[in-house]
């Protein structure tokens, strides 16, 4: 065994390598890395989609039960059962969650965020009020109809409140509307919805040539509850800030064992846009779900979707198909949104072309960086390296 310094020198090696394993492990290959909305198939509390994180309505909530105490025989088996986990498991794992390319997944049932892709998650919570609410048996509901509101869209929001499990009609209610960089407060006009209130607001009405974040904040009562208040983030992009346009030109075609949609468009301002549809059956099951990302120049062009051919497979799909939800927005990078929404396109194309089963392919998504990663894997289960589960893009 190596001794004094040169044993020092072993460690810091050996140290070193560990470092530069987990390095590369966690390292995002550009172009090849899954994107933030294909992670989100497995995660139906959205990241936006499009990466967005949503924040929900702001109300303190109570929190949920505490986790087991250290030492606690429900957390330490817990542990134990992690720290079991079949490391050949972690390789199928990486495997199974890049079948695909990052541009291209398999739609279930589960795919929440991709099925409704301008969808809020805002859900009844507890005040959490010590005084108001101290037997925490009042509930809120603040939420809206979406979370990107582009051109002149309205924006319709509602309140609910519960006591008890039974709804409770808010009363002095007041709902307002401002950006945050500006001081220019819109009040809302309310409407009873049911035993709660609903407001519409339309921000082009009130913030032209706008990009950015607006707020809605409301505040009520009810009779043996104090005065509350909480607010609803989204972001506008204005109709004279809107990038580009669909045209409603489309055509479909093969490529190498994959199903390509060109996507005519119309681009107003350079840059680099993000594009997505959801492909179905004609009895309206959703089959998959494809993006095309990249710079695009002012005028009229087309843009590829390549919906990957084994999805078509593993989906046990076969035609004709039809393709809905065609949405895109402008990256701006560093900006607050992060996106210039365009208008979504609000039709849908049926495929021209008539597929087969046999016209796509049944290989798995290879790559590059996909086998670098499986090597470094194999590597560090040859040296004993524990793994874990790999990542949580389970579909």
């Amino acid at each position: 065994m190596p001794t004094g310094p040169r044993r020092v020198v072993v460690l810091l090696v050996a140290l070193a390598a560990v470092a530069l394993l987990v390095l590369l492990l966690n390292r995002e290959q550009p172009g090849d890395t899954p994107s933030p909305v294909a992670d989100e198939i497995a995660k139906p509390t959205p990241a936006d989609h499009g990466g967005r994180p949503e924040p929900p309505a702001e109300f303190k909530v109570v929190p949920g039960p505490a986790p087991p105490p250290a030492g606690d025989s429900a957390g330490s088996q817990q542990a134990n059962d992690q720290q079991g986990h079949d490391q050949d498991g972690a390789v199928q794992d990486f495997k199974k969650l890049n079948r695909y390319p990052a541009s291209s997944r398999r739609l279930t049932g589960d795919s929440a965020d991709l099925l409704n892709p301008n969808s809020r998650y805002e859900r009844r919570q507890l005040l959490a009020d010590g005084e108001a609410n101290a037997d925490m048996s009042w509930e809120v509901l603040l939420t809206a109809d979406r979370y990107f509101v582009r051109g002149r869209e309205p924006l319709e929001v509602s309140l609910a409140l519960w006591h008890e499990n039974r709804e409770v009609v808010p009363r002095r209610v007041v709902m307002t509307a401002s950006r945050l960089d500006v001081d220019n407060t819109v009040s809302l006009s309310l409407q009873r919805d049911g035993s709660g209130w609903s407001a519409q607001l339309f921000p082009a009405q009130h913030w032209p040539g706008y990009v950015g974040e607006l707020r809605v904040e409301a505040t009520f009562s009810a009779t043996g509850l104090a005065q509350q208040t909480g607010s609803l983030v989204f972001y506008f992009t204005s109709p004279g800030q809107l990038p580009g346009e669909f045209t409603g030109e489309f055509s479909d075609r093969l490529s190498a064992g994959d199903l390509l949609v060109d996507v005519g468009m119309r681009v107003d301002q350079q840059g680099r846009y993000r594009v997505e549809a959801n492909l179905f059956d004609v009895a309206g099951k959703p089959v998959a779900w494809a993006s095309f990302e990249d710079e695009l120049r002012t005028g009229l062009q087309g843009v590829p979707l390549k919906f990957y051919g084994l999805v078509f497979h593993d989906a046990g799909a076969t035609g004709p198909f039809v393709l809905r939800q065609l949405r895109g927005y402008r990256l701006r990078r560093g900006g607050s949104p992060h996106r210039q929404d365009m208008a979504d396109y609000p039709g849908e194309y049926y495929l021209a072309g008539h597929y087969e089963p046999t016209d796509f392919t049944t290989a798995e998504y290879s790559s590059p960086w996909k086998k670098r990663m499986l090597e470094f894997y194999k590597e560090a289960l040859a040296r004993g390296v524990k793994l874990g589960q790999a990542g949580a893009r389970d579909e």
